[in-house]
């Protein structure tokens, strides 16, 4: 299930006086798509603990997803679809989106504050604007029974690629899967196919057992770091074993999704990262073999040049690189849970 093929690159070390120098390089293979990464665990520094206050600061007087100007600076609903035109659940408010990237998509404002870091969102916050979210495609789903394939993105702060600081979700809805989600449904159905399973069933069992990727779990949601991460430092990966649907998520699921997502917010912290990117997606209620899931990576810039974390091999062939073990992420990660 775990493919992985190990290489030995050699180069004569000038820091060693010219020594010949064997150094071990990983190509691991996703278990679920053949997804690869390359994995080979070099020292480097940790990512530029990065300052956004005074963007904040700046950025909040035209800031339209503020208390003060969300009624008047952002969109409604149309009437029929959301009487009152907008969605509300504790400080949390559902609009539309202005740039979209489907027939439904939304934006969820997280809070009334315009500027949180990774250590001031509350469970409650998080909770409410999940809820939120998922009441938006509910919605959608009744209104259009064509959609069938729903997700939850997150982009936090610039490194993200988050155009606001105000912190917001994305819900988004298809009538088809696409991008990589749409290789996850498929690989997740043809494994079904042909074993009888889950794909996704097995993949928490197997790692529990092996105990290297396993970090634990919150109530009805379990955590692992991903074998194949997409990301520098790491991927967590989250699963709902017992759900299919986001629709299906009750809101002791949200919650216990919630109560690990701040535990993964504050090793991020921890490791100076300020930005992430998060997706939770899930299948149409009706396809058994895929199970709700969420992958979280870091964003950040590398000293000393500011440098991106994504480079050609990542942006242009999908190959991605990843300079820390996933397993040495768990074994820190488990302190946090």
């Amino acid at each position: 299930m775990f493919r992985r093929v190990v290489w030995s690159s050699v180069f004569l070390d000038p820091k060693r006086g010219f020594e010949r120098v064997y150094l071990p390089v990983e190509a691991r293979f996703d278990p679920l798509t053949g997804r690869v990464c390359v994995v080979s665990e070099l020292r480097f520094s940790l990512p530029m603990k990065a300052d956004f206050s005074e963007l904040a600061r700046v950025t909040e007087a035209f800031c339209p997803f503020c208390p003060e100007k969300v009624e008047a600076a952002t969109p409604r609903f149309p009437e029929e679809f959301v009487p009152g035109g907008r969605i509300r659940v504790g400080e949390a408010v559902v609009v539309p989106n202005l740039m979209p990237y489907s027939q439904h998509s939304a934006v969820t404002v997280i809070s009334r504050k315009h500027f949180l870091t990774l250590t001031d969102f509350t469970q409650d916050l998080l909770v409410n604007a999940f809820m939120a979210s998922q009441e938006y495609l509910e919605r959608v789903a009744l209104y259009n029974v064509s959609q069938k394939h729903f997700l939850i993105v997150w982009n936090f702060m610039p490194p993200s690629g988050g155009s606001i600081i105000h912190p917001h979700l994305q819900p988004v809805s298809y009538d088809e899967p696409m991008g990589y989600y749409a290789k996850q449904l498929e690989a997740s159905k043809k494994f079904y196919e042909e074993h009888g399973y889950s794909f996704w069933q097995h993949l928490v069992e197997e790692e529990k057992r092996l105990g290297e990727r396993y970090i634990g779990a919150t109530g009805s949601v379990q955590w692992l770091t991903a074998f194949a991460p997409r990301n520098y430092l790491f991927e967590v990966t989250a699963v709902f074993p017992e759900r299919t649907s986001i629709l299906e998520l009750g809101r002791n699921n949200i919650n216990d999704f919630a109560e690990g997502l701040i535990k993964i917010l504050n090793y991020m912290n921890a490791l100076n990262v300020s930005s992430f990117n998060l997706t939770l997606q899930s299948g149409s209620p009706d396809e058994k073999h895929y199970r709700v899931n969420a992958s979280i990576i870091p964003r950040f810039t590398l000293p000393p040049l500011g440098t991106s974390d994504t480079a050609s091999l990542r942006a242009l062939n999908d190959l991605s690189v990843c300079y820390k073990k996933p397993e040495t992420t768990c074994t820190e990660l488990k302190q946090y849970f």
